[in-house]
């Protein structure tokens, strides 16, 4: 096989579309330490449409937790070749605490920035909507946030 058409193959089995806020609920924990629920999908909506995109060093996040290390690994491959879109995979989701981000959405992103020597990765600050939905929630209320329902449970 040509090289050409091997690499051309290898790149199309990458998972370069990744799309962030995947269907499913996040565990956040309040002031009390008590277990919340958000709807991912849901916060990362709201964060694109009211959270500003900010360059955030990557030394500056906890250790990311990963379940697919053989996407990381192409990941990385991609950002040290200059190929990775962050506008297609988006940025990191998380919130700042005792003067570390954690990662809300884009661990294997985040430890592949990591791998590939990033210095920096965009980074968009969900504190706030995670804390007024929850807030909500336990006042009974819904949270509308840039237009987008935040569901809890």
């Amino acid at each position: 096989m040509k090289f050409d058409i091997l690499v051309k193959k290898i790149l199309e089995s990458v998972d370069v579309s990744h799309q962030v806020g995947g269907e499913h609920w996040g565990e956040m924990k309040d002031s009390e330490d008590n277990s919340h629920y958000v709807y991912v999908k849901d916060v990362i909506d709201a964060a694109n449409k009211t959270v500003k995109t900010e360059m955030v060093p990557t030394d500056k996040f906890d250790k990311p937790n990963t379940v697919k290390p053989e996407n990381v690994k192409k990941y990385a491959e991609l950002m040290k070749g200059k190929q990775w879109d962050w506008n297609k995979s988006g940025p990191i989701y998380g919130t700042l605490w005792q003067g570390k981000y954690g990662m809300f959405d884009g661990n294997h992103r985040l430890a592949a920035a990591q791998m590939a020597g990033l210095k920096q990765v965009p980074f968009k600050n969900i504190d706030n909507i995670i804390n007024t939905a929850i807030e909500n929630k336990k006042d009974g209320k819904k949270t509308i946030i840039g237009g987008i329902e935040v569901r809890t449970k």
